[in-house]
């Protein structure tokens, strides 16, 4: 009886463990209309709705229509009550939106935000750019205006304001080739994010350089990013090297 006590021991502290390194994270490929004005208790009944809890922590995000233009959002709930609500972070034409949130307690004055952009235009302070500039890639790049790229922020609990970014895209040879990249997954190894991805064109090495492909897409893709997203530390193509 000892022995098996110990053993469950073992097995919950590795789980807790784990835990600790994953924490909570959600993707979808459908993200929901939201406002400011919904309470938590009614987003709570939403199917589908992309939102992550830790303890008292909720945070939801998705997008908010502005005349014909999709806005990210993200909502900040601590107790069941609002702390904050901003759809300030790309107010540029083109459509954007939040379709990925994740928490981990090795990073626990942040939570981690996957949005959606589809096309760059009007000026940096306005969009992603200005918490990219210093990113592994620092814009949207080459490619479709209409193609979606991914952007992988963190941002602030406190307030909900960018802290670091980076864009994450397919290479794209020249303007008409879309760069279409969604991701899939984030991980949290010691010290990084670990991001899973499906690129619908070439995905980059390290320095961001494209790889060889030698079939048609669409391509697995992972990379290991640094906490900073400066760089990323090795990235692989189960189709592409």
């Amino acid at each position: 009886m000892s022995l098996f006590n110990d053993y469950v021991r073992i097995v919950l502290c590795l789980i807790f463990a784990i835990n600790l390194i994953d924490g909570a994270s959600m993707i979808t490929q459908n993200p929901r209309e939201l406002n400011c004005r919904t309470s938590l208790s009614i987003f709570s009944n939403w199917d589908g709705l992309l939102m992550i809890t830790e303890g008292e922590l909720t945070v939801v995000g998705g997008y908010r229509m502005d005349g014909n233009n999709k806005d990210p959002i993200l909502i900040k709930f601590d107790s069941g009550k609002r702390s904050w609500c901003r759809y300030d972070y790309d107010i540029n034409p083109q459509n954007s939106d939040i379709y990925g949130l994740a928490y981990s307690s090795q990073f626990s004055d942040s939570v981690w935000v996957v949005f959606g952009v589809e096309g760059q235009s009007g000026f940096p302070h306005s969009d992603l750019r200005r918490a990219a500039s210093s990113g592994w890639l620092s814009d949207y790049g080459g490619g479709s205006q209409g193609a979606r790229v991914s952007v992988l922020a963190r941002i602030n609990l406190r307030d909900g304001s960018l802290m670091k970014a980076t864009f994450i895209s397919g290479f794209s040879d020249s303007n008409p080739v879309p760069n279409w990249l969604l991701v899939n997954k984030l991980d949290f190894p010691a010290g990084g994010v670990s991001v899973s991805a499906t690129s619908y064109w070439r995905p980059r090495l390290a320095d961001g350089s494209p790889m060889s492909c030698p079939i048609p897409p669409p391509y697995s893709y992972s990379l290991n990013f640094t906490a900073t997203l400066a760089s990323v530390q090795h990235s692989s193509s189960g189709e592409c090297q």
